[in-house]
């Protein structure tokens, strides 16, 4: 029973101290369907952009764009991220 507790724990506990792996941004590619000029899409990516990046920092972009689309009217357009390669 010991084992498992110690077992159990060093499993949480690298899950809570696991770091999100980094990598740089260097551009965003816009597919399907989009209502905004490619400047304004840039625009508001360029935030988004750079060194030391997480895939939350994907997931901020992503959402920032589906909510720039939203404010502009178009509500039934959704935003995902790819899936990895």
């Amino acid at each position: 029973m010991k084992f498992r507790l110690c077992l159990l724990a060093s499993i949480i506990s690298g899950f809570v101290w696991a770091e999100e792996p980094l990598f740089n941004v260097s551009s965003f590619n816009v597919k399907g369907e989009n209502p905004l000029s490619n400047d304004d899409s840039q625009q508001l990516l360029q935030a988004y952009l750079g060194n030391n990046r997480s895939l939350s920092d994907l997931q901020q972009a992503a959402s920032a764009f589906e909510s720039a689309l939203r404010e502009r009217g178009h509500g039934f357009l959704r935003v995902t991220l790819p899936p990895k390669k």
